[in-house]
């Protein structure tokens, strides 16, 4: 709890309260799960504050969360989380959706200017400018991998999916933050992991390189004609 100075001649500018209190990891439903549905929060890797990888997804219930999830998440922060798939049914290919449907759930911290809406939207790509906070999702494990997805904010994040069963997603806060007007939350972000499996034959999923898109046609000549678009 805040309180602004009663007299700007005291010796003390201003002062401040913290109250806190501990509860049982049963209790912290919203960050753990339920007690007999625990959410798959991924192993953290050995030295690092917040990267974590996750493997079978299809198993369990897989949340990508902010640091200190539900509350505030720290500030000049970069986070990296690695999605394997390794188990792949015979005849099937595997690709990593990563998703969030819910508003509350889905709080990048965003400007004040944001809020004031009336349709539901998003920040993509070229609103994603400066210092703000964002995720960017890459097509593989690694950040050399093509980029699917740059994400800053929004009342939702529509449906990610990778090419292959590896999705690599780095989030990245700025060293710079201003509090938010009064009311608006300013908590943090889960986003819901999702295994999909197609036929390896499908169409549903870009096949060859992943740097171009290959398009076969069948004139009615007896010669097949290709175009390559890079």
């Amino acid at each position: 709890v805040f309180h602004p100075p009663r007299n700007i001649q005291e010796e003390k500018p201003f002062e401040f309260s913290i109250r806190y209190k501990f509860i049982s990891q049963s209790d912290a439903v919203v960050r753990y799960g339920l007690p007999d549905k625990p959410l798959e929060l991924g192993r953290v890797t050995p030295g690092t504050y917040c990267t974590r990888q996750f493997d079978e997804c299809y198993r369990n219930k897989c949340r990508l969360q902010s640091p200190n999830y539900p509350g505030m998440y720290p500030r000049n922060v970069t986070c990296y989380w690695t999605i394997r798939q390794k188990e792949v049914p015979t005849s099937k290919h595997a690709m990593i959706a990563v998703s969030q449907e819910n508003q509350h759930k889905a709080l990048v911290k965003r400007s004040i200017a944001s809020f004031n809406k009336t349709s539901r939207s998003i920040r993509a790509w070229s609103d994603c400018t400066g210092e703000r906070d964002h995720l960017i999702f890459y097509d593989g494990s690694s950040t050399n991998d093509p980029v699917l997805a740059k994400y800053c904010g929004g009342d939702w994040l529509p449906k990610v999916v990778s090419r292959g069963p590896e999705m690599l997603v780095a989030f990245h806060s700025s060293p710079f933050s201003a509090p938010l007007q009064q009311g608006i939350p300013n908590r943090g972000f889960e986003l819901d992991v999702d295994i999909l499996f197609t036929d390896s034959d499908s169409y549903d999923f870009a096949q060859g390189s992943k740097n171009q898109c290959e398009f076969h046609i069948n004139a009615t000549n007896p010669d097949l004609q290709k175009v390559t678009i890079a």
